[in-house]
């Protein structure tokens, strides 16, 4: 019984740590995206004029990356917590019926 809990852990840790992996992953994605394109415009000629809509996009940006790095932890998260949830309720069915002789 105990090795049924310490399965569910671990796969529950599992599931945790590969989202975060894939969060982290992601943000260094994220970040080298917005450097090379930080980079690429203040080489443009001009910049000047249009730093008021390239400020606007970066920041829709920013929100956008924001929001996707969020729905990445927030699945993990789930993910992970049912893998516990479901154990629990097993558990809790298991105590019910010892009393049944099952």
């Amino acid at each position: 019984h105990e090795k049924k809990n310490i399965k569910a852990l671990t796969k529950a840790n599992k599931i945790a740590f590969e989202g975060w992996q894939a969060l982290v992953r992601r943000q260094s994605e994220i970040l080298q995206e917005t450097m090379t394109e930080a980079i690429a415009n203040a080489r443009k000629q001009g910049a000047a004029k249009y730093r008021m809509e390239l400020a606007t996009q970066g920041f829709e940006k920013a929100l956008d990356h924001m929001r996707e790095l969020a729905e990445i932890a927030t699945n993990s998260q789930k993910e992970a917590y049912e893998v516990v949830r479901k154990r629990v309720d097993e558990n809790v069915e298991h105590f019910k019926n010892l009393g049944k002789g099952k």
